[in-house]
């Protein structure tokens, strides 16, 4: 009993170092990686005559998030 209690401890020092990492990591990357408070860029992309698709069958892109249910919700509402 007294080795488990010791090896909990143990354990519970490591994650908190592994924290404490994770912390100042994140910091020093700036933002707090908050990905959607950043600005976003504009290109325009202009295809040429040989990218165009000939044919009946085309590519759509529906970009959807995914929840942790594993449904999908369009990204664009």
């Amino acid at each position: 009993m007294g080795r488990a209690r010791e090896t909990v401890e143990a354990l519970r020092g490591q994650l908190a170092e592994m924290e404490a990492a994770f912390r100042a990591e994140t910091e020093t990357l700036g933002g707090g990686g908050d990905a959607l408070a950043r600005p976003l860029d504009t290109v325009s992309v202009r295809p040429t005559k040989q990218e165009y698709f000939r044919d009946a069958r085309d590519l759509a892109w529906a970009p959807a998030w995914r929840d942790g249910a594993g449904q999908l919700t369009p990204a664009w509402r």
